[in-house]
């Protein structure tokens, strides 16, 4: 009954009442509840965006059970990469994939936990496919926390296992885009990224840094219209302005004018104001007729 009152108090958005009820159960709980309770506290705080107690939840959960279930093992490896800890990060995700090949059994949620897994890592928006107890998206996680590091050889390994569980998976294609085009294999990059798009890339924080990868090698035509994309699929000024930013440097002047204009009307931070006059400044400069 007590779990109930906990899912009603988390969907009306009193989150602590919802934390009260949990410790309350927890102190009461017999040792094995307790793993499901830590669970459904680091549940509570990752929705509510405090990752760091969230990370804290979690870590208990699994020193008591190491086979918790896969959405566990990538909350916890997403809390990590949040806070910088990419080395941390690619450790969790190796934890859930040995896991997944010893027990495959304990770790439930199927193809369900790991398409909500995907979106909670913020690695890609579209579901993945469970394959023998181990998702693409785990995969996909121990890439992104490899290419944080640096570790490209690692990372091309563990994305290239990722695109073997589930090849229309977009944001696996996404991030073989960005390693080819770390690697200065522009080509294989033009390649993954066709893909990529073909299979619906929606990741605005992904579409940007491609963009931001494109340009600097001097393809304005393509960081803009991936940065585009970002716009559609998640308005802001930040990603105007870059969008700005890369038309003018393209010589497109009146295409920079409207999307400065556009992020004008946009709610904006005063850090995203002084760069968008900036820009503005530098349009000016260049079209002394605007």
């Amino acid at each position: 009954m007590k779990l109930a009152h906990v899912a009603v108090a988390q969907q009306s958005g009193d989150t602590q009442r919802a934390l009260q009820l949990l410790r309350e159960l927890a102190e009461a709980s017999s040792e094995d509840a307790q793993i499901h309770v830590q669970v459904l506290l680091g549940d509570v705080q990752y929705e509510s965006g405090n990752l760091a107690l969230a990370k804290q939840h979690y870590r208990r959960a699994m020193q008591k059970a190491p086979h918790c279930s896969t959405r566990v093992y990538l909350r916890l490896a997403a809390c990590f990469m949040a806070s910088g800890d990419a080395s941390f990060a690619a450790d969790v995700c190796s934890a859930c994939l040995d896991s997944c090949s010893r027990a495959p059994a304990a770790v439930p949620g199927g193809a369900a936990a790991a398409a909500a897994a995907a979106v909670e890592l913020h690695f890609a928006e579209a579901a993945a496919v469970d394959v023998g107890g181990c998702c693409a998206t785990t995969w996909l996680g121990l890439g992104v926390a490899h290419l944080r590091l640096g570790e490209h050889r690692s990372a091309e390994l563990a994305l290239s296992e990722a695109n073997l569980c589930d090849p229309e998976h977009p944001g696996v294609w996404g991030y073989l885009s960005l390693l080819s085009l770390l690697q200065g294999r522009e080509a294989d990059a033009d390649q993954a990224l066709t893909q990529a798009q073909r299979h619906g890339l929606a990741s605005s924080a992904l579409l940007v840094e491609l963009a931001d990868a494109y340009q600097q090698r001097g393809h304005f035509s393509t960081a803009a219209a991936l940065l585009g994309k970002a716009v559609a699929a998640q308005d802001s000024v930040q990603v105007r302005v870059k969008l700005a930013a890369v038309l003018l440097a393209g010589c497109d002047h009146q295409g920079c004018q409207q999307q400065l204009a556009a992020a004008a009307e946009l709610p904006a931070t005063e850090a995203e104001q002084q760069v968008l006059m900036s820009v503005l400044q530098k349009l000016q400069v260049a079209w002394p007729h605007l």
